[in-house]
């Protein structure tokens, strides 16, 4: 099973915050949960004016003042195809992927990795079983 979370922490992370989290069968689904709620996280903090029917236009103005667009990151890595690729090469071998972007009020953190059998440290040799123990 590959865990799949989206965590946001304050920015001395001091809190953390667990939004969502899956469990996937295989890298691809792992992948395709983390494009979905990334499209869904970059809606939420930086909606598309042209899109939103609740508010006016002019209701919206820029404000990420120092350059850190979380919403444009998040919709720019949903449309990675090549970056998609390695990371499902990286989970299907068993390594953790992570992608963090961020504002000045949050950081936003999207996790895929897979869990440990609940016998997998039984099966782990201790070093006192083996003759890697020297006295």
């Amino acid at each position: 099973m590959i865990l799949c979370e989206i965590t946001a922490h304050s920015p001395d992370r001091m809190g953390q915050w667990l939004l969502a989290t899956y469990g996937a069968r295989t890298p691809r689904l792992a992948l395709r949960w983390l494009t979905a709620r990334a499209g869904e996280l970059a809606a939420h903090l930086d909606p598309d004016p042209q899109e939103v029917t609740w508010a006016e236009e002019s209701a919206f103005r820029l404000s990420a003042l120092d350059g850190c667009d979380p919403g444009e990151q998040l919709r720019s890595w949903q449309a990675d195809l090549v970056a998609h690729e390695h990371m499902m090469q990286a989970l299907a071998v068993g390594s953790p992927i992570a992608l963090t972007v961020h504002d000045d009020a949050a950081l936003y953190t999207l996790t895929a990795y897979r869990e440990l059998a609940d016998d997998a440290w039984e099966n782990f040799p201790h070093p006192a079983d083996t003759d890697q123990v020297t006295t």
